[in-house]
């Protein structure tokens, strides 16, 4: 913990013994404005970061779909090749000698 705390600059705050938050974390947490954990005037990212989801969703869906498709294709594959035992099947060929 002292090497996350020197790394920091700034002594983190142990949970209490019945684990819940310090009283200097409470108070950040009930006291609204910034929440803990956000920067000052992320607003504007967050709206950034959903601005640039929205623009790649169409290309996440393509993926998505040729990425089921290419794994059917290789199911198939697998099943012409090798059979049923392959994918998970009971095998049709007798190995017994």
């Amino acid at each position: 913990m002292a090497l996350v705390e020197k790394r920091l600059a700034f002594p983190v705050p142990a949970l209490n013994a019945d684990l819940s938050l310090p009283a200097s974390v409470a108070t950040r947490l009930a006291g609204g404005g910034t929440k803990y954990g956000q920067a000052r005037g992320s607003e504007g990212a967050a709206q950034e970061a959903k601005a640039r989801l929205e623009s790649i969703r169409q290309n996440v869906e393509v993926l998505a779909a040729l990425e089921w498709q290419a794994q059917t294709s290789f199911l198939g594959l697998k099943r012409r090749r090798w059979g049923a035992a392959a994918v998970g099947g009971s095998d049709p060929v007798d190995m017994e000698c």
